[in-house]
């Protein structure tokens, strides 16, 4: 059965499933929409801001869950759940390890800059001006030496990225 005729056969669930999963649709656009699937893509790309393909492949979702049967839904999770663990795996990995260079870089520099203040504390206001630009200049250090290990680490950092919308967006 194709996304058009489903959607307009499941229209009566459909429709607080639609307000649900997108605030911006009003219940005007519900009526326009009235199980029309090419108008709900014109209102994705119109309420949401999507790309037209976005909003195509999110209504294709959409109506796809309307049409399955929980064992089929059970089903799709479960097999999205086992291609999604091991990148979520890597995920994990990438934060713990990037955590822990964080962690060094940040005992490194707090290292240095005490070594640094603990020389000059006898020293009047010159001394302590010129200490606090070698501090500003270790902590730059350690925010390049920051970014440098997430430039080695790109596919870390994509994953990160990833995890981090996920958890920003994927929980409305």
């Amino acid at each position: 059965m194709s996304g058009a005729n489903l959607l307009k056969q499941h229209w009566s669930e459909a429709r607080p499933m639609l307000r649900q999963q997108w605030a911006q649709i009003t219940d005007e656009d519900l009526t326009a929409i009235d199980g029309d699937f090419e108008y709900l893509v014109q209102t994705l790309v119109a309420r949401c801001g999507y790309a037209a393909d976005r909003a195509q492949r999110e209504a294709h979702v959409f109506v796809a869950r309307l049409g399955a049967s929980a064992d089929e839904t059970a089903a799709l999770f479960a097999v999205a759940r086992e291609t999604l663990a091991p990148g979520a795996r890597k995920v994990r990995e990438g934060l713990e390890e990037l955590t822990a260079g964080v962690r060094i870089l940040a005992k490194e520099a707090a290292a240095r800059g005490g070594e640094r203040l603990s020389a000059t504390a006898g020293v009047a206001g010159e001394r302590l001006r010129d200490t606090a630009g070698d501090v500003k200049e270790q902590g730059q250090v350690a925010l390049e030496r920051t970014e440098n290990f997430i430039r080695e680490r790109p596919f870390t950092a994509i994953g990160i990225a990833f995890l981090a919308g996920y958890l920003v967006l994927g929980r409305r």
